[in-house]
């Protein structure tokens, strides 16, 4: 702990207190993003691959454009598909926690890796998050663009395995817990993006994507089952999904089922995310 205490400390004394770190694409560079957010194949970092081949994006781009019915991707998600199109190609890291709820999907997807890699070391280790770390996490999951950027990288970089080993990292939960909005829905999408993606890739032959986006919801589901109960509406919201997926559903959620058909999910994706949450919402006892 020491150790890490002294590395944020460097980088701490290192950075002008005017100027934001500019960090050179080291969030997951030239990679696609499946999850959650946002599109469930929007050039989905999560459907990974590091170093993915550009055949692999290719094959991203013709999944794209007949999930969304020949309709730019901007059209559907604004700024945020055209941030997940250059996915952090340039961003600055906050420095403090105003410039952290400031933050841009880009510069979100920055400060994440950052932040991804203290909590990591933190979590394998078995020691807490440094306490100026958590301040900012906690700031940047308290806006949309803060929240996805971060959660775009945190559940589609391989190297952040420990955050997901229980128990998980109490200064997490309590960051997500502390803005229902907007984690609640990113949230919910998360499970449900990265599971249809999955198959998708299954489907198109890309075992290796497949596996990306197969990560990602096993991450989701993990972040999900711990604050079911915690995170206020959360447990409402995945009720309400699950309504649009269960076959059969006398009055499902509309949110949700415009959701589904947005994406132009099918029944088998559609029975995959039933199957994916369905056993979250059994209370014990």
């Amino acid at each position: 702990m020491e150790e890490r205490s002294r590395m944020w400390s460097g980088a701490r004394a290192r950075r002008s207190p005017l100027v934001a770190i500019v960090l050179a694409g080291a969030c997951l560079s030239h990679v696609l993003i499946c999850f959650a957010p946002w599109n469930h194949l929007r050039r989905p970092r999560a459907d990974l691959a590091l170093g993915a081949r550009s055949s692999d994006l290719e094959e991203e781009a013709k999944i794209r454009q007949s999930l969304e019915g020949g309709k730019s991707a901007s059209l559907r998600h604004g700024a945020v598909a055209a941030g997940a199109t250059k996915h952090g190609e340039q961003g600055a890291a906050a420095t403090t926690e105003d410039e952290a709820k400031a933050s841009s999907f880009e510069d979100a997807q920055v400060l994440g890796k950052k932040l991804g890699m203290v909590l990591a070391a933190s979590c394998a280790a078995g020691e807490p998050m440094p306490e100026e770390a958590v301040k900012l996490l906690r700031a940047l999951v308290s806006t949309t663009a803060g929240a996805r950027g971060w959660f775009v990288t945190l559940l589609t970089d391989p190297a952040f395995d420990a955050v997901f080993q229980s128990p998980v990292d109490e200064s997490l939960l309590d960051a997500i817990s502390a803005s229902p909005e907007p984690n609640i829905r990113l949230m919910t999408m998360n499970v449900a993006m990265s599971t249809a993606t999955e198959l998708a890739h299954l489907e198109r032959g890309n075992p290796d994507l497949a596996a990306a986006s197969r990560m990602t919801r096993d991450r989701s589901t993990v972040l999900l089952a711990e604050l079911l109960d915690r995170l206020p509406g959360l447990r409402e919201s995945v009720e309400a999904l699950l309504s649009a997926v269960q076959p059969g559903e006398a009055e499902p959620a509309e949110e949700w089922v415009k959701f589904c058909r947005k994406w132009g999910y099918n029944a088998e994706q559609k029975e995959a995310i039933r199957k994916q949450i369905e056993p979250l919402l059994v209370r014990e006892g």
